[in-house]
Protein backbone atom coordinates (compact mmCIF):
# COMPACT_ATOMS: atom_id res chain seq x y z
CA UNK A 1 0.00 0.00 0.00
CA UNK A 2 1.22 3.76 -0.93
CA UNK A 3 0.45 6.31 1.75
CA UNK A 4 -1.45 9.36 0.16
CA UNK A 5 -2.23 11.20 3.60
CA UNK A 6 -1.10 11.53 7.34
CA UNK A 7 -3.23 13.72 9.50
CA UNK A 8 -3.39 14.14 13.36
CA UNK A 9 -6.56 15.89 14.51
CA UNK A 10 -7.05 17.63 17.72
CA UNK A 11 -10.01 18.37 19.64
CA UNK A 12 -10.11 20.75 22.50
CA UNK A 13 -12.05 23.05 24.75
CA UNK A 14 -13.98 26.11 22.66
CA UNK A 15 -11.58 29.54 22.32
CA UNK A 16 -13.70 32.30 21.59
CA UNK A 17 -10.91 34.50 21.30
CA UNK A 18 -8.75 32.05 19.59
CA UNK A 19 -7.83 34.95 16.49
CA UNK A 20 -5.81 37.17 19.26
CA UNK A 21 -3.09 34.46 19.25
CA UNK A 22 -2.91 33.71 15.23
CA UNK A 23 -0.51 35.79 14.44
CA UNK A 24 1.57 34.07 17.72
CA UNK A 25 1.13 31.11 17.04
CA UNK A 26 2.23 31.55 13.04
CA UNK A 27 5.48 33.24 14.27
CA UNK A 28 6.21 30.22 16.22
CA UNK A 29 4.96 27.75 13.46
CA UNK A 30 7.64 29.92 10.94
CA UNK A 31 10.90 29.63 13.71
CA UNK A 32 10.63 26.01 14.09
CA UNK A 33 10.40 25.91 10.16
CA UNK A 34 6.91 24.27 10.08
CA UNK A 35 5.46 27.42 8.05
CA UNK A 36 6.45 28.38 4.47
CA UNK A 37 3.10 30.65 3.78
CA UNK A 38 -0.38 30.97 5.24
CA UNK A 39 -4.03 29.90 3.09
CA UNK A 40 -6.51 32.83 2.86
CA UNK A 41 -9.06 31.91 5.50
CA UNK A 42 -12.50 33.64 5.51
CA UNK A 43 -12.84 36.46 7.67
CA UNK A 44 -15.62 34.80 10.15
CA UNK A 45 -16.96 36.97 13.22
CA UNK A 46 -15.93 35.08 16.61
CA UNK A 47 -19.28 34.04 17.55
CA UNK A 48 -19.53 31.65 14.46
CA UNK A 49 -18.92 28.42 13.11
CA UNK A 50 -16.14 26.91 15.44
CA UNK A 51 -14.78 24.40 13.33
CA UNK A 52 -14.12 26.45 10.62
CA UNK A 53 -10.02 27.91 10.38
CA UNK A 54 -9.08 30.92 11.67
CA UNK A 55 -5.21 29.50 10.62
CA UNK A 56 -3.99 27.67 7.44
CA UNK A 57 -0.35 27.20 6.87
CA UNK A 58 1.44 24.93 4.53
CA UNK A 59 5.21 24.20 4.45
CA UNK A 60 6.51 22.71 1.36
CA UNK A 61 9.16 19.23 1.57
CA UNK A 62 10.86 17.15 -0.93
CA UNK A 63 8.28 14.97 -0.83
CA UNK A 64 5.26 15.92 0.98
CA UNK A 65 3.70 18.95 1.80
CA UNK A 66 2.83 20.45 5.54
CA UNK A 67 -0.45 21.57 6.29
CA UNK A 68 -1.06 22.77 9.98
CA UNK A 69 -4.87 23.97 10.80
CA UNK A 70 -6.06 25.79 13.65
CA UNK A 71 -10.28 26.95 14.89
CA UNK A 72 -11.76 27.68 17.67
CA UNK A 73 -11.88 24.15 18.70
CA UNK A 74 -9.36 22.16 16.70
CA UNK A 75 -6.29 21.64 15.43
CA UNK A 76 -5.12 19.38 12.80
CA UNK A 77 -1.57 18.62 11.31
CA UNK A 78 -1.57 16.88 7.56
CA UNK A 79 0.91 15.64 5.52
CA UNK A 80 0.47 15.48 1.88
CA UNK A 81 2.55 13.01 0.09
CA UNK A 82 3.72 14.25 -3.60
CA UNK A 83 4.71 11.24 -5.19
CA UNK A 84 3.73 7.19 -4.24
CA UNK A 85 5.36 6.13 -1.11
CA UNK A 86 5.33 2.80 0.29
CA UNK A 87 3.22 2.86 3.40
CA UNK A 88 6.31 0.41 5.59
CA UNK A 89 8.99 3.35 4.42
CA UNK A 90 7.78 6.28 5.84
CA UNK A 91 4.99 5.85 8.53
CA UNK A 92 6.98 5.09 11.21
CA UNK A 93 8.79 8.24 10.79
CA UNK A 94 6.61 10.32 9.83
CA UNK A 95 4.02 9.70 12.93
CA UNK A 96 7.38 10.76 14.96
CA UNK A 97 7.16 13.89 12.83
CA UNK A 98 3.89 15.18 13.62
CA UNK A 99 4.02 14.44 17.35
CA UNK A 100 6.93 16.73 17.58
CA UNK A 101 5.03 19.42 15.37
CA UNK A 102 2.00 18.26 17.80
CA UNK A 103 3.74 18.89 20.84
CA UNK A 104 5.35 21.94 20.32
CA UNK A 105 2.17 23.60 19.11
CA UNK A 106 0.30 22.66 21.97
CA UNK A 107 2.98 23.52 24.13
CA UNK A 108 2.94 26.87 22.80
CA UNK A 109 -0.58 27.19 22.79
CA UNK A 110 -0.83 26.43 26.31
CA UNK A 111 1.78 29.31 27.64
CA UNK A 112 -0.51 31.99 25.49
CA UNK A 113 -3.90 30.21 26.65
CA UNK A 114 -4.02 28.68 30.27
CA UNK A 115 -7.63 27.47 29.74
CA UNK A 116 -6.60 25.12 26.71
CA UNK A 117 -7.55 21.33 27.40
CA UNK A 118 -7.75 18.96 24.82
CA UNK A 119 -10.75 16.80 24.96
CA UNK A 120 -9.37 14.19 22.36
CA UNK A 121 -7.37 13.41 19.26
CA UNK A 122 -7.64 11.24 16.30
CA UNK A 123 -4.75 9.62 14.01
CA UNK A 124 -5.71 8.94 10.45
CA UNK A 125 -3.57 7.38 7.32
CA UNK A 126 -5.04 7.31 3.82
CA UNK A 127 -3.85 4.24 1.39
CA UNK A 128 -4.03 3.26 -1.56
CA UNK A 129 -3.06 0.39 -4.41
CA UNK A 130 -3.98 0.16 -8.03
CA UNK A 131 -5.39 -3.49 -9.21
CA UNK A 132 -4.88 -4.32 -12.66
CA UNK A 133 -7.39 -5.87 -13.83
CA UNK A 134 -5.47 -8.93 -14.72
CA UNK A 135 -3.88 -9.34 -11.27
CA UNK A 136 -6.14 -12.59 -10.60
CA UNK A 137 -4.28 -13.20 -7.22
CA UNK A 138 -4.97 -9.98 -5.85
CA UNK A 139 -8.75 -9.56 -7.24
CA UNK A 140 -9.45 -13.33 -5.38
CA UNK A 141 -7.60 -11.79 -1.77
CA UNK A 142 -9.81 -8.59 -2.12
CA UNK A 143 -13.04 -10.62 -3.19
CA UNK A 144 -13.56 -7.85 -6.00
CA UNK A 145 -17.15 -8.34 -7.73
CA UNK A 146 -16.25 -7.56 -11.29
CA UNK A 147 -19.82 -6.52 -11.93
CA UNK A 148 -19.21 -3.58 -9.21
CA UNK A 149 -18.62 0.14 -10.76
CA UNK A 150 -17.66 1.24 -6.88
CA UNK A 151 -17.65 -0.26 -3.61
CA UNK A 152 -17.31 1.76 -0.17
CA UNK A 153 -17.37 0.19 3.70
CA UNK A 154 -17.41 2.03 7.02
CA UNK A 155 -16.69 0.24 10.39
CA UNK A 156 -16.20 1.85 13.65
CA UNK A 157 -15.55 -0.32 16.01
CA UNK A 158 -14.23 -0.10 19.83
CA UNK A 159 -10.90 -1.83 20.73
CA UNK A 160 -10.43 -1.38 24.57
CA UNK A 161 -11.88 1.27 26.81
CA UNK A 162 -10.15 4.55 25.20
CA UNK A 163 -10.46 4.04 21.64
CA UNK A 164 -12.05 3.61 18.66
CA UNK A 165 -10.81 2.38 14.62
CA UNK A 166 -12.62 3.06 12.05
CA UNK A 167 -11.70 1.77 8.54
CA UNK A 168 -13.47 2.79 5.26
CA UNK A 169 -12.70 0.75 2.27
CA UNK A 170 -13.20 2.09 -1.62
CA UNK A 171 -12.70 -0.05 -4.64
CA UNK A 172 -13.56 2.26 -7.64
CA UNK A 173 -12.78 1.64 -11.52
CA UNK A 174 -10.12 3.19 -13.38
CA UNK A 175 -10.55 3.71 -17.17
CA UNK A 176 -8.59 5.55 -19.76
CA UNK A 177 -10.85 8.23 -20.99
CA UNK A 178 -9.83 11.23 -22.58
CA UNK A 179 -9.59 14.43 -20.15
CA UNK A 180 -12.08 17.31 -19.64
CA UNK A 181 -12.09 20.38 -17.80
CA UNK A 182 -15.43 19.44 -16.09
CA UNK A 183 -15.19 16.21 -14.67
CA UNK A 184 -18.32 15.62 -14.46
CA UNK A 185 -18.33 15.40 -18.64
CA UNK A 186 -15.53 12.87 -18.81
CA UNK A 187 -16.44 10.25 -21.18
CA UNK A 188 -15.22 6.25 -20.89
CA UNK A 189 -16.48 2.63 -21.81
CA UNK A 190 -16.34 -0.18 -20.24
CA UNK A 191 -13.38 -1.71 -22.93
CA UNK A 192 -11.38 1.06 -21.78
CA UNK A 193 -11.23 -0.38 -17.90
CA UNK A 194 -7.64 -1.18 -16.73
CA UNK A 195 -7.56 -1.31 -13.42
CA UNK A 196 -9.04 -0.90 -9.78
CA UNK A 197 -8.15 2.17 -6.97
CA UNK A 198 -7.99 0.18 -3.98
CA UNK A 199 -8.48 3.20 -0.87
CA UNK A 200 -7.89 2.42 2.95
CA UNK A 201 -8.20 4.84 5.41
CA UNK A 202 -8.05 3.97 8.99
CA UNK A 203 -8.42 6.57 12.39
CA UNK A 204 -7.59 5.50 15.88
CA UNK A 205 -8.92 8.21 18.17
CA UNK A 206 -9.20 7.97 22.05
CA UNK A 207 -12.97 10.11 21.90
CA UNK A 208 -14.18 6.73 23.89
CA UNK A 209 -12.13 7.74 26.82
CA UNK A 210 -13.44 11.48 26.79
CA UNK A 211 -16.78 10.11 26.66
CA UNK A 212 -16.37 8.42 30.38
CA UNK A 213 -14.22 10.96 31.87
CA UNK A 214 -15.40 12.75 35.00
CA UNK A 215 -12.01 14.61 34.88
CA UNK A 216 -12.54 18.34 33.29
CA UNK A 217 -9.00 19.43 33.38
CA UNK A 218 -7.00 16.29 32.58
CA UNK A 219 -5.65 16.93 28.87
CA UNK A 220 -7.01 13.63 27.16
CA UNK A 221 -4.24 13.03 24.50
CA UNK A 222 -3.62 9.90 22.31
CA UNK A 223 -0.99 7.59 22.75
CA UNK A 224 0.45 7.81 19.32
CA UNK A 225 2.18 4.71 20.05
CA UNK A 226 -0.73 3.23 20.78
CA UNK A 227 -2.35 4.47 17.57
CA UNK A 228 0.62 3.62 15.41
CA UNK A 229 0.65 -0.22 16.29
CA UNK A 230 -2.61 -0.53 15.82
CA UNK A 231 -2.52 0.69 12.53
CA UNK A 232 0.51 -0.94 11.53
CA UNK A 233 -0.86 -3.99 12.74
CA UNK A 234 -4.25 -3.89 10.48
CA UNK A 235 -2.48 -2.90 7.07
CA UNK A 236 0.52 -4.97 7.70
CA UNK A 237 -2.51 -7.83 8.49
CA UNK A 238 -3.41 -6.12 4.43
CA UNK A 239 0.02 -7.83 3.06
CA UNK A 240 -0.60 -6.04 -0.63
Amino acid sequence: MQIRELKLNVQFEYIREIRKYIYDIETMLRENGFCDSLNPVPPLPDDVEPQVERLSTIKNEENKDIHIFVSQASLAILLVYKTPIDFKDIFNEDVKYISTISKKLKSFIKTKISKFKINFEGLVVATSKTILKNDESLIKKLDIALDIEEDRRRVTKKIDDKHFSIVEKSILRIYNSEPNINPMAVKYDFNSFIAWDYIVVIEVHNKQEYNISNDNKRDLELDLNFAKDSINKYLYKEAI
